[in-house]
């Protein structure tokens, strides 16, 4: 796994690994206060979808780290959880491997993908129909973009590859971004192209 953000205490896992997500001076956060600041984050609703999905990969990412006889059964129960309703349902894609930071808030939850290996910063926002990915289906399952702190993505956003997104960076709607991107920056599809309007009448005539 490619580090993310914040380095963990060893300086071999990312923003988080088997270690789990990690402060700003690299001591561990529990389970419960990831959980919390993710409701609190989500308006402090239970029922937000949002919300229900990263608790269910918080969920699977701390059965992962238990001993087998307890972190055996929670990950089954979320496997099922996750493929059943989170996926099939909510239509948010996240796999146990998607290294996720502090207070992701996904603000409309249909058509959003979370690469196998794609590392999400602290304070980002996610809106519907995002992709983070590989580019291609002949590319390494590693090969997915790390994302910063504070990131913002617009609705139908596609960010795909080994590439870097640095903190504070806005995606608009509709963008596609293929290439590392500074801190700060600002990406933009481009607007809609204006046609020239059609007249009934003429269209009649025609016929």
């Amino acid at each position: 796994m490619r580090p993310g953000p914040v380095a963990a205490p060893d300086g071999t896992a990312g923003l988080m690994g088997w270690r789990g997500v990690v402060r700003e001076d690299n001591s561990p956060l529990s389970l419960w206060q990831l959980v919390r600041e993710d409701w609190e984050t989500h308006s402090r609703s239970a029922s937000m979808p949002g919300f229900q999905a990263l608790l269910v990969h918080r969920l699977m990412v701390w059965a992962s780290r238990q001993p087998v006889p307890i972190g055996l059964p929670v990950a089954l129960l979320c496997g099922v959880v996750n493929r059943l309703l989170i996926r099939n349902v909510y239509g948010v894609d996240i796999s146990r491997s998607t290294v996720i930071g502090r207070r992701l808030r996904i603000g409309h939850h249909q058509g959003v993908v979370l690469g196998y290996d794609a590392v999400i910063g602290d304070d980002c926002l996610v809106r519907q129909n995002l992709t983070l990915g590989q580019s291609n289906d002949e590319g390494r399952a590693q090969d997915q973009p790390v994302v910063g702190n504070g990131v913002e993505f617009g609705a139908g956003a596609t960010v795909i590859g080994a590439i870097t997104i640095g903190d504070g960076v806005r995606i608009g709607p509709g963008a596609i971004v293929m290439m590392d991107l500074p801190a700060g920056a600002t990406a933009f599809a481009p607007p809609a192209r204006i046609m020239k309007p059609r007249v009934v009448g003429e269209e009649k005539s025609a016929s």
